[in-house]
């Protein structure tokens, strides 16, 4: 049963994931001036230097240096390029899969059951002729929240984490 979303989990997915395209777009922008990229997929495989430099190598005909000799013979800024791998390698996200669901579910009956009577108290709260103080959320042990609207609804962390 659908009981919320991870919207702090969601906000936090599209944060890395625009950092990790930021990272990618740089290296790209940074290393076609030294080579022409033509396949990104690649190019994120191998890593963004080892890329650069066989484009490099096979371009000038010199495919079998190491990359010490390389880096003798070629100028290209090496250690900007490691700075944008490892920033681009530090968040694990696929950027080639879809964004995941952060759909929140019960698992259980349990899980069902309080949800639906935390529910009905958080229908009875909104009813309320009054408003009714933000501590509220305290005295349940916070199994209800109040949102942006002003109403209260059930807190899903908190059925899914107290009833495992």
């Amino acid at each position: 049963m659908l009981i919320g979303l991870d919207n702090i989990g969601s906000s936090t997915y599209d944060m890395k994931r625009a950092k990790k395209e930021m990272y990618l777009n740089q290296a790209i922008e940074l290393c076609k001036n030294l080579c022409e990229i033509k396949d990104i997929d690649e190019f994120k495989k191998v890593g963004f230097k080892r890329y650069t430099m066989n484009a490099i190598m096979e371009a000038s005909g010199l495919k079998n240096l190491d990359e010490v000799k390389f880096l003798q013979l070629f100028t290209i800024p090496h250690r900007e390029i490691d700075l944008l791998q490892e920033r681009f390698e530090s968040f694990n996200i696929n950027l080639d899969e879809v964004k995941p669901s952060f759909e929140l579910h019960t698992t259980t009956k349990e899980q069902e059951t309080k949800f639906k009577q935390v529910n009905n108290l958080c229908k009875e709260l909104n009813n309320f002729e009054h408003k009714l103080p933000h501590n509220l959320q305290y005295m349940f042990n916070g199994a209800v929240k109040l949102n942006d609207k002003s109403e209260w609804e059930v807190n899903p962390h908190y059925i899914l984490n107290k009833l495992n």
